[in-house]
């Protein structure tokens, strides 16, 4: 099956009530994330603000390269608009453009995502690629997040040669346990079509899959963050600017506000069966972080202690 990483609301970064800043001088801001992957590439992003302290652009460079804008950011009361042209790593010649709507409560929690992006590369086989994304969230009456419903179909048409389909639906349920999230099962249900360049089908697969996560809080690190932009740098998390809306790092950066804590460890079980029930795949894994804080109390380095991942540092930047 495609690996498939479905969107938790996550924690990103990181201003604080504690110490505060003078009000000539403003808030603490993030204005800079770089990551290390396993490659010892260095990606980096930075973040531009407007006068109302909301980030508008977001600027991305690997290594030594000149940073250059990634994503736009637009408002417009509950709705926020992010448009992203991404980089294709390889350098191939192709067009890519990708589109995220998101609609937010009073409070600015995330009511309503609608994502597309299209793909077009060019080359010896060139190839388009539409991606279409819905995401719904429900709260408890605490105000923590209790259920997302998801929607997904990933279709790629090769000219001249086949096409391919991907569709997904999942529900996932959330459990908070004296203010720290404490459980989020996935459950989904998948299709995989191809067909050849005929239309005569060539490969069909069906099935669900069950993941769940456990999060540990033995290290009580502190949940910090700029909650005014926690939905923006929650749907920009992923460095690599793809296709996926959310990848892995939401087992980092987790989670939301109201929180009390970071997790120090996330323990993943995935189970993936056919149409008939039958076990197709699964795994267990656990995600081990080492987190450290700044002298005004916000999230400085993540270390991922978990050999094999693709990250394996964060490191965070302020200023006012």
């Amino acid at each position: 099956m495609k690996k498939l990483f479905i969107p938790i609301i996550s924690l990103l970064l990181f201003s604080c009530k504690k110490n505060e800043a003078p009000a000539n001088q403003g808030p603490i801001k993030l204005i800079r994330k770089e990551a290390t992957n396993y490659n010892g590439e260095l990606v980096k992003m930075e973040y531009v603000y407007d006068a109302q302290g909301r980030i508008t652009t977001i600027k991305k460079a690997i290594n030594s390269a000149p940073l250059s804008d990634a994503v736009t950011i637009t408002y417009n009361g509950n709705e926020i608009t992010l448009v992203s042209q991404p980089v294709d790593p390889n350098n191939r010649p192709h067009t890519f453009d990708k589109i995220v709507r998101l609609t937010v409560d009073a409070s600015g929690k995330l009511l309503r995502k609608i994502g597309y992006a299209y793909l077009e590369n060019g080359g010896l086989f060139p190839f388009k690629r539409f991606l279409y994304d819905t995401l719904t969230c429900e709260y408890d009456p605490a105000g923590y997040l209790l259920t997302t419903t998801r929607n997904f179909v990933d279709s790629s048409r090769s000219i001249g040669r086949s096409t391919y389909e991907y569709r997904v639906t999942n529900r996932d349920s959330l459990t908070t346990i004296g203010g720290n999230l404490s459980r989020k099962i996935e459950h989904l249900q998948f299709t995989h079509h191809t067909t050849n360049d005929s239309g005569a089908t060539t490969y069909f697969a069906a099935g669900t899959a069950t993941k769940s996560k456990v999060y540990s809080y033995t290290k009580s690190y502190p949940n910090k963050a700029d909650f005014k932009n926690i939905i923006v740098l929650n749907e920009t998390q992923d460095f690599e600017g793809l296709t996926d809306y959310y990848n892995w790092m939401d087992l980092i950066e987790p989670f939301a506000a109201g929180y009390q804590n970071i997790a120090d460890n996330t323990e993943v079980q995935n189970v993936e069966r056919d149409n008939s029930g039958n076990i197709t795949d699964g795994y267990i894994t656990n995600f081990e972080f080492e987190r450290t804080y700044t002298a005004d109390s916000l999230l400085s380095t993540v270390d991922v202690l978990t050999p094999g991942t693709y990250y394996i540092k964060i490191r965070y930047f302020y200023s006012r």
